[in-house]
């Protein structure tokens, strides 16, 4: 239907005399607004999000989102975005991985500043997992817990070369170029680094990707690279090559040599030797090739063999001993840090295997880079221990401690979760807060698929409720299917958008009415601003899209209002 300005104009008889006329009113115009226009009119009449939640019933109820310490910390859009519409932050860098080195030093980069600009905004932070498998300073911790007289251990240089989250530890440079956190556009739909380079410069070097490791390598040690990349054109080795760097003098200190682009993903295994002091930056070379480079699962190894401490292999007691003294240092450092403004934390993160719901996960035959099964070293009881230590070193009296797990949905790995917290409580000392239910949803266009969505959650919610612990929903996510294929945010249409806002208010309006108010305690957002694929509530460009209005509707309490354009 075409866009319609109405245009009506009031003739009035004019009295002519020749002493003396009256000039009447000027005629009036009548127009009526295109629906584009009263759409984002629609939008911008809403209030802010926690606005909507009645505090007056749901007095521990906390609207989260998710974000990156620096996206929060400068203070910018996202920071106003989200200190305006939430109670809650949660930081994805406050992790093992994240702050501990390879040495067992602690970098605590801008988690103080964080912590000060929330505190500053009034707005609370949940604490990120305290103890997981995942994203551990496993190299460091293998080291001190040798099965062996010796074993060799692989480091791992690069903590951020899924480029999951953001782009912290890459940066760019090139005249006229561009670099972009590609959500959606890597290996199998993950994100990647996408570098674009406009024009052939003269040098390799005139246009580069860089990563900066946290502490250099040793001279002589060998290093392997290895990363996917893909590429707008070919282009053979001549063009494209790597290096490691001093970055306080641009002095090579190894040379990994050149590899070749393709316009399909390529898996790129390079190896080196350091070559001199201060081997601190790792560089990709484009400055001769001109197009868009996508690159994606970079890995930077050094392997090094070490010894059991005085010699000989450590008994299953001593390792016990370690992991438990490891285990506190962390758990004191940072509740130090976060000091009585963190009240909030995930004291076990996704401890239930996937293939065995019932049993904690262990270790696979295979070490993955990151991974450390603290369980296998303290016994079923682990979380026993971290629940001691956070209690023992959290300085104020308000502490929250949750449990997060994944696939809730599978009523088997549900009961693993509730046998095995109640497992934990059978001492009566131990005090598991709450259970925080991750949902990474599919929206379907599929009516009878959607059914059995909405009947999941509501069989998830009522036994939650049963539980009598805190109930948080946490990284809610939401994509949107058809066909069994999903539809990137870009090419969504207005219906489509409605829909997965009609899913919004139902999974928000089914834990109000589901959840008894003295258990809900909250809601956290997995994406608040629109990505490839996950719908969000803001689009890139930070404006409200239909899914806010459908969520705003849900804490409201109400049915989706339907905006001007689908009336």
């Amino acid at each position: 239907m075409k866009n319609i300005i109405k245009i009506v104009l009031f003739f009035i008889p004019i009295a002519f005399c020749f002493s003396s006329c009256e000039i009447e009113e000027p005629a009036t115009i009548q127009i009526i607004k295109p629906r584009s226009i009263l759409d984002v009119e629609f939008l911008q009449d809403y209030k802010l999000l926690k606005t909507y939640v009645d505090k007056s019933v749901n007095p521990y109820f906390k609207l989260s989102a998710q974000t990156s310490l620096t996206d929060f910390a400068d203070k910018g859009l996202i920071y106003r975005l989200l200190a305006n519409n939430f109670d809650q932050v949660a930081p994805s860098g406050i992790l093992h991985r994240a702050i501990i080195e390879n040495d067992g030093s602690y970098n605590w980069g801008n988690i103080p500043a964080f912590i000060s600009v929330a505190s500053d905004a009034g707005i609370s932070v949940f604490g990120q997992p305290l103890v997981w498998h995942a994203e551990q300073r496993a190299e460091y911790l293998n080291s001190l817990i040798i099965i062996g007289d010796d074993m060799t251990i692989e480091v791992e240089h690069v903590t951020n070369g899924k480029f999951e989250g953001n782009l912290d530890g890459w940066n760019s440079w090139g005249p006229g170029s561009e670099r972009e956190h590609a959500e959606g556009e890597g290996v199998d739909g993950s994100n990647c680094f996408k570098f674009t380079n406009p024009s052939v410069a003269t040098n390799a070097w005139d246009a580069q990707v860089e990563y900066r490791i946290a502490k250099a390598i040793e001279v002589g040690t060998e290093c392997v690279l290895t990363f996917m990349v893909k590429a707008s054109a070919s282009a053979t080795g001549t063009t494209v090559n790597a290096q490691m760097q001093d970055p306080s003098n641009n002095a090579g200190r190894g040379s990994f040599g050149s590899f070749n682009l393709t316009t399909g993903w390529n898996k790129i295994t390079l190896r080196t030797t350091i070559t001199g002091d201060n081997g601190l930056q790792l560089l990709f070379n484009f400055g001769r090739f001109a197009g868009t480079i996508f690159i994606d699962d970079v890995s930077l190894i050094t392997v090094h063999t070490v010894g059991a401490p005085g010699g000989g292999s450590l008994t299953d007691v001593e390792k016990a001993e370690i992991a438990t003294e490891k285990l506190e240092q962390w758990i004191e450092e940072v509740m130090g840090v976060a000091g009585e403004y963190v009240n909030d934390w995930v004291i076990v993160n996704e401890p239930m295997d996937d293939a065995n719901p019932s049993q904690l996960r262990t270790a696979p035959n295979i070490p993955v880079t990151g991974e450390f099964y603290w369980q296998d070293y303290l016994g079923e009881n682990y979380a026993r221990i971290a629940v001691e230590f956070a209690r023992k070193h959290h300085g104020g009296n308000d502490l929250k401690l949750f449990v997060n797990e994944t696939g809730l949905f599978n009523p088997a790995k549900y009961q693993g979760l509730i046998d095995m917290i109640a497992k934990w409580e059978a001492d009566g000392i131990t005090k598991i807060d709450g259970i925080s239910a991750q949902l990474s949803l599919t929206c379907s266009l599929n009516e009878e698929t959607q059914k059995a969505n909405e009947e999941q959650i509501v069989a998830l919610f009522t036994k939650l409720a049963q539980t009598n612990k805190l109930i948080r929903i946490t990284a809610l996510d939401m994509s949107l299917n058809s066909d069994g294929t999903t539809i990137s945010t870009a090419n969504m249409t207005i219906p489509q958008q409605l829909v997965m806002a009609r899913y919004y208010n139902f999974i928000v309006r089914k834990y109000f009415d589901i959840i008894p108010a003295a258990l809900r305690y909250g809601i956290n957002i997995g994406n608040p601003i629109e990505t490839t694929s996950n719908v969000g509530l803001w689009d890139s460009n930070n404006n409200r899209k239909y899914t806010f209005s459908g969520f705003a509707d849900g804490l409201a309490g109400r049915d989706v209002i339907v905006p001007p354009s689908a009336r």
